[in-house]
């Protein structure tokens, strides 16, 4: 702990020039401060400072000292700079290089603004950062997008990240080329409760890291089942140099990581900020209230001209779903029960089929079975001699397995709906009408439009629901979280799909009422089944369901119940959409009444930004029911 604090403490001290170099010094920090450069948008950019909250002045975002010159820098543009510029006359190390090594992108900027005598301020020899240099030898750079994973809290939202290709490499060969990553450094052991919460509140350190570009598809391709799109990005050699000059300062420096704010995304497009000054990449997501989404990141690029027609690279999950469509039957029944231990390579269903059948039933077995060995460590041990039998089967067949290309869905992630939403409309029941007023930060409902997204899925943070009538205001509902994930079953897969949704609503049938008398309180819904696709569109889904209500409105102040979800959802076309859903509960502590819901919604999308939803609602709670229904306008912002 002493030595990290003395080795902070020691690279925070101003740089004192030479004697000799000090009139020069001094006159470049007077011009510095004529020309106002500590007040310059790119100077905060390469510092990553935003402007205060509710004091005057800024803060950087970096949370390391090392990436301050100056005691005062994290807060203090002005000192920063002039801390940087003494620094660059002299010699001394800085973790183990010149400083005007280490901030690269910081020296040249000054030395283009401050036009660097180079007789009175010669330039330091960066053997490692031209090591590094040459060996990216960039030549474009592309942003990655990889589809969201309901399985994982981390990735729930989908994740970006840049790919630096090289010069001679060609377009058949982007997995040689290099990774830029931001992530937090978590355990993969820890809980996923705490994960969670400490993400929330800015709990662990963030990164950026470069990886061979390969070993991120394979984690997520080819073990997380999320598909990539990748982005090349329209910068100059010039702008490209700029942004590896500031990721190169970057390097082993951190800062608080927040799930929803400063995450990959974001700090990825304060990375890219940098290629050009004119960039504003990062101001619309400074507001109090605001967060990053990936899938808005890409927006964010597209709107400044800089996103390019992206390449699909399907998950090995997709592909091998299509390459078993394109397979006979009797080949799929072989390479399940192969893969299951139920048949051999002598079975007739393969060994007595053409070579070219032989070589693509070969090659799906062996995809199938890498994907059961990354689900399963266990079966890796069991299934290991098997997949090795089908790989040396192979390389005995010279003809090669031609399949049908996997279909690039109709809509890209970035031409989806946004991810906000404003809702206006009235809800009616037998005795009251109200308007209704809702407001949902993010994502994605079954109902919302489905391009872009994953088909049948609920994703939503932040769902606030006002009733407004003559005279009075007040909340009808407000959603935390909302998660249902839907992932029909086939012959070769068989996830389970579950669902967690948590915030305050009333009681029973007093969230269905426009007029409602009772109180808000907790609830917890939460539950897992499985689902089916009965035509290619919709998905069916029946989950056990567990849910808890902490209201004092609840027959002992609390009721837990136990009981069923189940439903239907359909996209018919790319802008109508339809769901019914039905729970019954069974009382199991508290409150001792059973309860009966049924919710159907249907949404037209007729423009882009503005939808039309239709709700009708009914509950029966004891031996009381209630009905009412909603017509709300929708937009999305």
């Amino acid at each position: 702990m002493r030595l990290s604090l003395f080795l902070a403490v020691a690279l925070t001290v101003e740089t004192v020039p030479a004697a000799g170099d000090a009139v020069y010094l001094l006159e470049l920090q007077q011009t510095a401060r004529a020309e106002r450069l500590a007040e310059q948008p790119y100077w905060h950019r390469l510092l990553h400072y935003r402007a205060n909250r509710l004091l005057p002045g800024v803060t950087s975002i970096v949370d390391s000292p090392i990436f301050f010159l100056a005691p005062r820098g994290k807060t203090d543009p002005q000192a920063e700079l002039e801390a940087t510029l003494a620094s660059f006359f002299s010699d001394a190390l800085r973790l183990e290089e010149p400083t005007q090594c280490r901030v690269r992108a910081r020296y040249q900027w000054l030395k283009e603004r401050l036009r660097f005598d180079p007789t009175r301020l010669p330039g330091q020899t960066c053997e490692f950062h031209d090591q590094w240099m040459a060996a990216l030898n960039p030549a474009s750079v592309a942003m990655v997008f990889a589809a969201n994973d309901l399985n994982s809290p981390a990735t729930m939202y989908g994740h970006t990240l840049l790919r630096v290709d090289g010069r001679g490499q060609t377009p058949d060969e982007p997995l040689l080329a290099y990774a830029v990553n931001y992530a937090a450094a978590v355990a993969t052991d820890r809980n996923p409760v705490t994960y969670t919460l400490q993400g929330l509140a800015g709990g662990f350190v963030g990164e950026y890291s470069l990886y061979p570009y390969y070993e991120k598809v394979r984690q997520y391709a080819r073990i997380n089942h999320r598909d990539l799109w990748e982005y090349p990005l329209d910068l100059t050699p010039v702008e490209q140099q700029r942004l590896l000059w500031h990721l190169w300062e970057m390097r082993g420096v951190g800062s608080d990581y927040f799930f929803l704010t400063e995450n990959c995304s974001y700090m990825l497009l304060s990375l890219i900020e940098t290629a050009r000054e004119d960039l504003k990449l990062t101001d619309e997501f400074h507001d109090p209230i605001s967060y990053t989404m990936p899938v808005d990141t890409l927006r964010v690029l597209r709107d400044a001209g800089l996103l390019g027609e992206p390449v699909f690279r399907p998950s090995l999950a997709r592909t091998l779903e299509h390459k078993l469509q394109d397979l006979s039957v009797p080949g799929v029944d072989w390479v399940l029960d192969y893969a299951h231990g139920r048949a051999g390579l002598e079975d007739a269903r393969q060994s007595q089929g053409e070579p070219y059948d032989r070589a693509r039933l070969l090659e799906t077995t062996h995809d199938y079975l890498y994907l059961q060995f990354q689900e399963d460590p266990a079966k890796r041990e069991a299934g290991l001699s098997r997949a090795r039998d089908v790989l040396v089967a192979r390389s005995r067949i010279p003809e090669k397995a031609a399949f049908s290309p996997v279909p690039v869905p109709s809509m890209r992630p970035e031409q989806g709906h946004e991810t906000s939403r404003l809702d206006l409309g009235v809800r009616s029941d037998p005795e009251h009408t109200a308007a209704v007023f809702r407001v949902r930060a993010a994502y994605h409902d079954r109902l919302d439009p489905p391009g872009g997204y994953l088909a049948g899925s609920d994703l939503e943070f932040m769902d606030l629901a006002f009733l407004v009538r003559a005279g009075d205001v007040e909340v009808a509902e407000a959603r935390l979280v909302s998660v249902q994930t839907v992932a029909p079953w086939s012959r070769a897969f068989k996830p389970w799909s579950w669902q967690v949704n948590t915030g305050l609503r009333r009681f029973a049938l007093e969230a269905l009422a426009s007029d409602p008398q009772h109180r808000l309180g907790f609830y917890l819904d939460g539950g897992a089944g499985f689902a089916v696709r009965p035509w290619s569109n919709a998905q069916a889904y029946a989950h056990v369901l567990g849910s808890l209500d902490v209201n004092r409105d609840a027959g002992d102040g609390y009721a837990l119940a136990g009981g069923l979800r189940s439903g239907l959802a359909v996209q018919w076309t790319g802008v109508f959409t339809q769901r019914l859903e039905t729970d019954w509960l069974e009382p199991l502590a508290g409150d001792d009444g059973n309860q009966c819901r049924v919710h159907l919604g249907t949404q037209w999308q007729f423009r882009p930004r503005h939808g039309l939803r239709l709700l009708l609602n009914y509950g029966a709670f004891e031996s009381s029911e209630a009905r009412s229904a909603e017509w709300r306008w929708q937009y999305y912002f």
